[in-house]
């Protein structure tokens, strides 16, 4: 598009400029959402959102018109001044609200708002997740931790457009990772017990993941629930064949290790945990007392027991049968129907 946006003067501060200083933020995770302080601001017609939206992904980056113009309309506009006029009402509206207008700058077909990126939740959570990437140990598991508490809802839930939804699909994406690696760490730290849940979401929001899949299944088996983990087993290698997808040789070598009865199920639930099963120390201050349940197979002979007793058939029927050897059982299909 011809045209450009009236350069104004920027100045490299994430503050409000004026009398007072008050910190903006920005939140993506979540319904759109801006505050000045502890004030949440208008942030005016969807247009102007969505342009609002592309200038802090970039993190004060320049980014060209052209660009700008896909994130605004998902048809380009005929009128060559139309991305001006947006501009023009975001700048007036709610960045002179925010105190960031002198911070909107436009040369040489290219645009920026140049706020820190921090000021962003979803850029927070990438470096927060890139941190956790760099270390270990109890600051690992609380930069995890803190990375998670950044999201309010679904990404963007409010705002339309087709680079909108792409963009959601990133950040849902790159959210789902700090998720997997946190309850990663607290199955293979003995905490698996109270990740059921989160597991059990995580694993049926995209049922042929495997990782997803095989770590809930790690969970329930470690924490004395072998017969639920096969059940899972079963019915994500029907979901697989489902989609005309292969049964990966990491499923098929957990399988194995829960029918040994492995106490920590060794290398190949390493693989899905993202390291060896190491239980916290009781006296640990940190260590989360999973809560109470029924009576459950603990010894490597129960767990045994527990997963030949029964088998999950294609439609999801769970049939006692008694003792099953594995030469007849291959990743949930019982072989004996076929002949």
């Amino acid at each position: 598009m011809t045209g450009s946006i009236e350069p104004v003067v920027v100045v490299e501060n994430d503050e409000l400029i004026g009398e007072h200083r008050t910190p903006v933020s920005f939140q993506f995770l979540g319904p759109f959402r801006a505050m000045r302080g502890t004030v949440e601001i208008e942030l005016g017609a969807p247009r102007e959102r969505r342009l609002l939206i592309a200038l802090l992904r970039s993190a004060g980056h320049w980014i060209s018109r052209d660009e700008l113009v896909t994130w605004v309309w998902d048809v380009p506009p005929t009128h060559p001044r139309a991305l001006d006029e947006v501009a023009g009402f975001l700048r007036n509206g709610s960045l002179a609200e925010l105190g960031l207008s002198d911070q909107f700058t436009s040369r040489d077909g290219r645009c920026r708002l140049d706020v820190d990126s921090d000021c962003v939740d979803a850029h927070r959570l990438k470096r927060l997740a890139a941190r956790a990437d760099e270390v270990r140990g109890v600051a690992h598991r609380d930069l995890l931790r803190a990375a998670l508490g950044l999201r309010h809802g679904e990404p963007l839930e409010d705002i339309g457009g087709q680079r909108i939804d792409a963009y959601r699909g990133e950040l849902t994406a790159r959210y789902r990772r700090v998720e997997i690696l946190y309850n990663q760490l607290e199955v293979r730290t003995g905490r698996g017990a109270t990740r059921l849940q989160d597991l059990e979401r995580l694993h049926e929001q995209d049922p042929v993941d495997v990782l997803t899949a095989g770590l809930y299944m790690c969970a329930l088996y470690l924490a004395g629930n072998p017969t639920r983990a096969d059940a899972v087993r079963g019915a994500h290698v029907e979901q697989l064949f489902e989609y005309g997808l292969e049964v990966p040789r990491q499923l098929a070598d957990l399988q194995q290790a829960m029918l040994s009865g492995a106490s920590d199920l060794g290398v190949a639930g390493a693989y899905f945990l993202g390291g060896p099963f190491r239980p916290i120390n009781d006296a640990d201050p940190d260590a989360e007392v999973p809560p109470e349940s029924e009576e459950l197979p603990t010894t490597a002979q129960d767990r045994v027991a527990a997963i030949h007793s029964t088998v999950t058939t294609n439609n999801g029927v769970v049939n006692a049968i008694g003792s099953i050897t594995t030469d007849y059982l291959n990743l949930g299909i019982d072989k004996r129907r076929s002949g």
